[in-house]
């Protein structure tokens, strides 16, 4: 698909953290400016009802403090039921300030006539307790081949066995090989086929893992 944002991302000398991050689902490189966007990205891939994600795709002109001026909402989402929404990533400690919330009006506004929705996420929604952590160390297993027979056999397991720790659930499969045992798992867990908590704590062999009915 070719795809051109509405706005280029250059390079800024500095402490500016920018760069690109894969969107596993479309194989696509996403541009990002600052580790939240980064992050959002990550938990965009992860939430199964998103299927495409646009960096900076539009530019809105709105007339503020006698000036017309342009807004460019950081990311566009496309969902499975076909729903889209424009998103802006913003620091908690920066909602409130007046220019901010202009242009929220302003992305709201545009939002409605298109028949979109408009919504402001910040680090409460995208850095939960370890969750970022987490999701960071499965995606490595996320971009591994696929065993569709090994991950059947250990979906079909678990939910014979129940709530189990990751370490001892493997003497449950005595037909999968330790390192295949172990990326199926942290692969189901990513494709959340298999629950894990990924808030409260840090995911381990220790974690506990259950079957998602």
């Amino acid at each position: 698909m070719n795809y051109k944002p509405a706005r280029k991302i250059k390079a800024r000398r500095g402490r500016v953290y920018r760069g690109k991050e894969p969107f596993l689902k479309t194989k696509q490189m996403v541009h990002w400016e600052g580790l939240l966007e980064l992050h959002y990205i990550r938990l965009a891939d992860y939430d199964l009802q998103i299927d495409e994600i646009y960096y900076q795709p539009k530019c809105i002109r709105y007339f503020y403090k006698g000036k017309v001026r342009k807004y460019y909402p950081d990311f566009k989402l496309i969902t499975k039921n076909k729903q889209i929404f424009l998103v802006e990533v913003k620091p908690k400690s920066k909602i409130h300030k007046e220019e901010n919330q202009v242009k929220f009006q302003v992305g709201r506004e545009y939002c409605v006539q298109m028949g979109w929705t408009y919504i402001v996420v910040t680090e409460d929604e995208i850095r939960p307790g370890y969750f970022q952590r987490n999701l960071m160390n499965l995606r490595r297993y996320a971009t591994y081949s696929y065993d569709e027979k090994t991950a059947s056999y250990i979906l079909k397991k678990i939910q014979e066995v129940g709530p189990v720790r990751i370490i001892d659930f493997i003497n449950h499969c005595p037909d999968i090989e330790e390192s295949d045992y172990y990326t199926t798992i942290y692969q189901l867990i990513y494709k959340q086929k298999v629950e894990a908590d990924l808030i409260t704590d840090k995911l381990t062999d220790e974690s506990v893992i259950r079957g998602v009915f």
